[in-house]
């Protein structure tokens, strides 16, 4: 739908609301827990590849690997696992090194935890 709206005379309108579905997709089953590394990597990139070579909105991104996503999903795991035995100090631990490997955040929400 992006593309093709682009191809028809440059219709950004609707190729811009074709971006915000996805994104507003990925957030949506985010929140219900159900977002994959797998979908996460197919809507980064058709952010990376589709979208931002049009529209160059993210002149300082990082695109993580699959594998680097799913790296941070298992010390997200383990780090809760680490808060349910109230561990406080692994907790922190593993949350910093997520922040200085990565450079993402941890939001701790609704009984779990999100990153970005």
């Amino acid at each position: 739908n992006f593309k093709t709206a682009l191809q028809n005379d440059l219709d950004t309108p609707t190729a811009l609301a074709t971006a915000f579905e996805v994104v507003n997709f990925g957030f949506k089953i985010r929140d219900e827990q159900k977002l994959t590394p797998e979908i996460a990597g197919e809507i980064a990139d058709f952010l990376e590849n589709d979208f931002d070579p049009i529209f160059d909105i993210f002149p300082n991104k990082k695109t993580l690997a699959p594998a680097e996503i799913a790296e941070i999903e298992r010390k997200i795991a383990e780090r809760t696992r680490a808060r349910e035995e109230k561990n406080w100090k692994k907790s922190d631990e593993l949350r910093d090194e997520l922040e200085k490997k990565f450079k993402i955040e941890l939001i701790d929400e609704n009984g779990g935890t999100r990153w970005r």
